[in-house]
């Protein structure tokens, strides 16, 4: 699955992210409550129990109870006119709810419905980002990026700003467009990154140099994500691990490549990436006439590993 928005392995990086995402939605929310909405549209009433409606569902949301909140948007869509302003709440909450549960088709539903009926501007740039990270899961590459673009374009000074880029580079890749996908990382030269988003983006720099052939500037961002790895996410630091084992092959730096594959084959606990290292070393201890022991590592991995399929 693609890794989009949500920050993983740097565990307090990852919480402080998700308590400012919370924050951020209960800015939106407090906005709301405070403006209010069109008073020659929608009468008291509505407006009261749109404010209700609102705090229980994001109280449910932050309490990651997301099927009350799919059977209040449920009941909601049943009982509102078109033009109601809980209509509109409902449906923006319905599809986060949907998207944290995987079910990426049903949130974006439920954010058509919001983008198609009465706007609340506090919640507009949470379902712009929601919608283009529902885009990405599903693999829609040509509407990712004009969802992407749009987010960009509009809330440049966001503070999800890094993670848009990267998402859109993470897309670029996807379709091949290798120098692209480089030049949009590029962009976050400057920006003070979390330790997260940081090894990301070295490994899919790390990625795309080697489709470009640019073999050791690949290496040197494999290396540095390696490092920054260390002490974060193991999947980071075994996915860095098994690409030096590739890298240094592809510069015919045989022992380098055998040396990289015994250090990794010490501490992996990524199963994939442990197959990818294995097949990676092959053409090395082929070069070096060992290419029997390389094909009986390469059977015992598959033998004793549970992969994901």
């Amino acid at each position: 699955s693609h890794s989009v928005f949500y920050p993983r392995g740097d565990k307090k990086q990852g919480r402080m992210k998700i308590q400012f995402m919370q924050l951020y939605i209960y800015f939106a929310l407090i906005v709301f409550l405070i403006n209010g909405t069109n008073e020659n549209c929608f009468c008291q009433s509505t407006n009261d129990y749109a404010e209700e409606e609102s705090k229980l569902l994001q109280k449910l949301l932050d309490s990651n109870q997301y099927d009350e909140v799919l059977k209040i948007a449920e009941s909601i869509a049943l009982t509102a006119e078109k033009n109601d302003i809980r209509l509109s709440v409902s449906s923006y909450y319905a599809g986060v709810a949907a998207f944290k549960k995987r079910k990426f088709k049903d949130s974006i539903k439920f954010l058509q419905n919001y983008r198609s009926s009465v706007r609340v501007s506090s919640f507009d740039e949470m379902a712009e980002f929601y919608w283009a990270a529902n885009l990405i899961q599903l693999d829609y590459k040509v509407p990712a990026l004009r969802a992407l673009d749009k987010l960009i374009k509009k809330y440049e000074y966001s503070y999800f700003y890094p993670d848009v880029i990267y998402n859109k580079a993470s897309v670029l890749f996807s379709l091949n467009k290798f120098d692209e996908s480089i030049k949009n990382l590029q962009k976050l030269d400057s920006y003070h990154l979390d330790s997260d988003l940081k090894i990301r983006i070295h490994l899919l720099k790390g990625k795309s140099l080697i489709k470009l052939s640019r073999f050791a500037e690949s290496e040197a961002e494999f290396l540095n994500a390696k490092i920054s790895s260390q002490k974060l996410d193991k999947s980071y630091l075994d996915e860095a691990s098994s690409y030096l084992v590739k890298v240094s092959g592809l510069q015919y730096r045989w022992d380098d490549s055998l040396l990289y594959y015994k250090e990794f084959k010490q501490g992996f606990t990524t199963s994939i990436h442990a197959l990818n290292a294995s097949a990676f070393v092959l053409v090395s201890m082929e070069q070096m006439d060992r290419i029997d022991q390389g094909i009986e590592d390469f059977e015992g991995i598959l033998i004793t590993l549970r992969l994901p399929f």
